[in-house]
């Protein structure tokens, strides 16, 4: 059975992170965090925090996350992320 505190619970981070957004225009991320906020920020649009999300994204390309980015990138027409991508594949010849 789930318990309403739990959903809570599990989506509290990201739930508080778009109202520090939405109050402060600015918020401190995670790189999981990142990942919920783009998602959050593409599905109500707001482009701003879109754009932050995929900036601190695009500083953080690692072998172990290149695939992830790379697929995200191109489902929501990340252009930034994308160049990013493009330049850690050309420098280490993935």
């Amino acid at each position: 059975m789930v318990v309403w505190r739990d959903l809570v619970c599990q989506f509290n981070d990201n739930l508080l992170a778009l109202i520090e957004f939405i109050y402060c225009n600015e918020v401190t991320l995670n790189e999981d965090l990142a990942y919920d906020l783009l998602d959050l920020s593409n599905k109500y649009s707001f482009k701003e925090l879109r754009k932050g999300c995929e900036l601190f994204l695009s500083k953080r390309i690692r072998q172990d996350n290149y695939a992830k980015l790379a697929k995200i990138a191109n489902l929501l027409q990340l252009q930034t992320l994308e160049d990013y991508i493009k330049r850690h594949s050309d420098e280490n010849k993935v």
